[in-house]
This record gives C-alpha cells, sequence and structure tokens, in this order.
C-alpha cells in the first residue's frame, strides 16, 4: 500500500509557487492572491484524501475452466467488494500473466465505488501453450479532484494451465523390431490372428475353414502330397513407443513468435495422441535446458499425463545437452520405436544412425526451419536466394543421409497440415506400395 501525489498535484504545486515567486520577485501582491486558489485546491486534496486505514477492498476472481486446450478460450471473472467507506475514484487493473491474448473484454474498471458496493466484470483471454499464474489486482483509488492517489494489490489468486493443440491424424504405418504381447495395430511379423495376409501353413485341426486356400491345397493334391493349406495372417500387437522433443535452443530458427518450436510441440503431441488411441505404450523425453520424462503408459490417462507434460516446456541452451549424444536411449526398450520430433542440427546425424544400429526403429518428424525463414525474407536479393540454395542442399544431403541409413524420414512445412506430411511418407497405402517395389 502507497500513498503517491499524481501529476495534477505536481501541476497545481507548481503553478501556486510559480505565482508566489513571481509576485515576491516583482512586489506585486496581486500573483500571491492568484496563487491562493491552487493554495485551497491543495488543501482540499489534503483533506479528501484516502485513508489508507479506511480502505478495505477484497477481491475474488473465477475462471471458467483451470484445464484448456490450445487456443481455447477462458472466461475470467473478476469481484472487487468495498468493505469500507465510500471511494470517490477506483481504478482496478487485473495483473494478467504474460503470454495470455485478449479477446473480448478488458482487464480494467473503473469508478465510484459506494461503501458496500461490488464491481464485477468479465474479459475473454486465450493462449497457445503454457502454464499462468494469476496473481493480483493493482487498485489505485484517488480523491475527488485526482490529487492524491493510493495503490494497493488486491490478493486474487488463480492458476491456468493450457494444454497444447493438436492435429487428429489418421494411422500411420510403424515397424518396430520388437512388440509387446497386447493386441494393437503394428506388424509383429509373427503369423497369428490378424487382417493381412502373412503366408501359407499346413492345415491344424481347429483352423477356421474359411481360410483354407483351395487353390494351394489343388496343387499339393495334384503333386501326390494331399494336404490341407491355410492361409496365415500376419499378428497386430501393441509396440513401446518413445517420443523425443528437441527443445535445444541452436535447432530452431531465432524468432520471436517460436512458431517453429511451437509447432514441434503440437506434433509431439499429435502423435502422442494417436499412438495412444492405437493402443501403444508411449512415452515421452523433452531434451533440452534438461530432461523432462514421462514414464511409458497406455491410455487416456497417459495421455493427459504427456499432454500437462509439454505445457511448460520450453527451449533450452544447456552444454550438457547442446548434441543428442547424451540422449538417455536405455529409458527406451531395445527394438522399440524411437520419434524423434526435430529441426535437426548436421552434428545430430552420427547419433542417429548409431541408434539405428542398436536396434532401434526410428522415425524423424523434421519441421523445416529454411521454409518458415524464407517466409520473411525477400527472394529477389540475390544473396538471400544463394543462401537458400545453399542451405536447402545442406538439409536434403543430411536427410538423405538418414534415409540411407534406414531411418524414416519426414520433412515437414510447418504451413501445411502434419497429417498430409505423415501420410505421404508413413501411410499404410504408401508403405503397401514400396513393399510392392
Amino acid at each position: 500500500m502507497t500513498m503517491k501525489r499524481t501529476n495534477g498535484w505536481r501541476l497545481v504545486m507548481g503553478l501556486a509557487l510559480a505565482l508566489i515567486i513571481l509576485g515576491l520577485a516583482l512586489r506585486q501582491g496581486t500573483f500571491i492572491a492568484l496563487a491562493l486558489p491552487f493554495l485551497i485546491t491543495l488543501a482540499v486534496g489534503i483533506y479528501t484524501s484516502p485513508n489508507p486505514q479506511n480502505v478495505r477492498l477484497n477481491a475474488q476472481r473465477w475462471l471458467s475452466r483451470e484445464q484448456a486446450q490450445g487456443s481455447e478460450e477462458i472466461s475470467v471473472t473478476l469481484a472487487v467488494l468495498n468493505a469500507g467507506e465510500r471511494l470517490d475514484q477506483v481504478q482496478l487493473v487485473d495483473r494478467a500473466p504474460s503470454g495470455l491474448k485478449l479477446v473480448r473484454g478488458e482487464p480494467y474498471r473503473s469508478g465510484p465505488l459506494a461503501a458496500g458496493e461490488t464491481l464485477r466484470w468479465e474479459y475473454t483471454a486465450s493462449a497457445e501453450r503454457g502454464l499462468f499464474t494469476f496473481s493480483n489486482v493493482h487498485a489505485s483509488v484517488t480523491d475527488w479532484l485526482g490529487l492524491t492517489c493510493l495503490e494497493l494489490d488486491l490478493p486474487a489468486l488463480g492458476r491456468l494451465a493450457v494444454l497444447p493443440g493438436y492435429e487428429k491424424l489418421e494411422e500411420i504405418s510403424i515397424r518396430p523390431r520388437r512388440t509387446r504381447v497386447y493386441a494393437g495395430t503394428v506388424k509383429a511379423r509373427e503369423s497369428g490372428a490378424g487382417v493381412e495376409f502373412f503366408g501359407t501353413r499346413q492345415y491344424q485341426p481347429g483352423d477356421e475353414l474359411r481360410w483354407i486356400n483351395w487353390k494351394a491345397s489343388a496343387r499339393r493334391e495334384a503333386s501326390a502330397q494331399a494336404q490341407l493349406i491355410t492361409n496365415a495372417f500376419e499378428q497386430e500387437r501393441a509396440a513401446d513407443v518413445g517420443i523425443v522433443l528437441d527443445a535445444r535452443q541452436a535447432s530452431y530458427v531465432q524468432d520471436g513468435d517460436r512458431a517453429l518450436f511451437e509447432a514441434a510441440v503440437r506434433a509431439a503431441a499429435s502423435l502422442a495422441r494417436l499412438l495412444l488411441r492405437l493402443g501403444n505404450r508411449v512415452a515421452l523425453l523433452t531434451y533440452g535446458d534438461f530432461l523432462a520424462w514421462a514414464v511409458p503408459g497406455y491410455g487416456k490417462l497417459q495421455e493427459q499425463k504427456i499432454l500437462e507434460s509439454l505445457t511448460p516446456v520450453s527451449l533450452g541452451n544447456s552444454a550438457v545437452f547442446a548434441e543428442l549424444d547424451n540422449l538417455p536411449v536405455r529409458l527406451f526398450p531395445r527394438g522399440s520405436q524411437i520419434v524423434i520430433v526435430s529441426p535437426l542440427l548436421e552434428e545430430d546425424v552420427p547419433f542417429l544412425k548409431h541408434l539405428r544400429a542398436q536396434g532401434y526403429q526410428v522415425l524423424l518428424i523434421s519441421p523445416d526451419p529454411i521454409n518458415y525463414e524464407m517466409k520473411r525474407l525477400d527472394r529477389r536479393v540475390a544473396a538471400v536466394e544463394l543462401a537458400e540454395r545453399i542451405a536447402r542442399l545442406e538439409r536434403e544431403t543430411v536427410l538423405t543421409q538418414l534415409r540411407r541409413a534406414g531411418i524414416q524420414v519426414v520433412d515437414w512445412d510447418i504451413e501445411h497440415p502434419l497429417r498430409a506430411a505423415l501420410q505421404g511418407a508413413l501411410g499404410r497405402r504408401w508403405a503397401r506400395w514400396r513393399s510392392m517395389r
């Protein structure tokens, strides 16, 4: 609680002093007489200034929800009760946390406040992602002349978690070397209950008659080896999937809005949601200023845990994690699927090759930093055009090395949906087409 003099006070005081000094210098009582109204105004301002002991304001805050999805609108309602004497002029400003975008309404109110009266107002805000803490409502109480001001902060706590948004993705094809015993959608490279043809084998009692391959059985009968042949199908099981989000500052274009990093966060959230809903066991590792680890799990509860882990993520520049070499791959079972979301640095290539050689199936989702940066530059400048060509050649060389090492690569322009990029590289139709080549 602080009592201050306003600019109006300084103006009136300055005019009064100027007239008094001028009257004394010129020995003219008229100027001193002209200063009297200003001095009376100052006296009235002092007399009517708010008494800190009589100012009793209480604030309350309500949020329409304490947890929201990215870019969803949140209504913030505030109520300030005057439990003291009448206040001639009150200005109330909600100190909303940075990162919130105002959608409708205003976070402030002003006007007189009678004893026992409650001033209530509401505004709507939204945010891309993050944890937000509301603390105080700032109150400024002034006298009716506006000469003195009593400033105080009214506690009105609130917490808001804005989970990252996600994109609805269609089923993608992953082929880890190792699967779990539970049913899922990942090809297990073993015959059993499934929907896709795997091969043929000799009929055994208990096999369904509808799966008998009559043509193959007839050929066996013609070759004097009469026996029934049945079709075998590839089992579909759940898999272990580890999602790694690259949060190193050096991996991303240095921009003010961090759109490239936010796109990477949304991609990680979208992939986690898809893979969990396909029945897989999914874990998340954020690799930046420090390691943030969401242990493997199934279902909607795990989806919620991963989204909550992604909510406070920010870019870091720790020297310990400057390179992917320190990635703790032992957290992921050998032979499992690892999905890395990263724009990628050239020095990361040897580690990714080593990861593939260790038996992991690696999928790289790489937001394209070149396309993102070029949208803000003038391609008509010769130097910019040359720099773009060099950067594209370097990036394509790196991605080609990874593809030749057996790593699945999705080169993603964030201006287009992730769904289209994934379907173009990993969709089931494309996977079957490639297998027939």
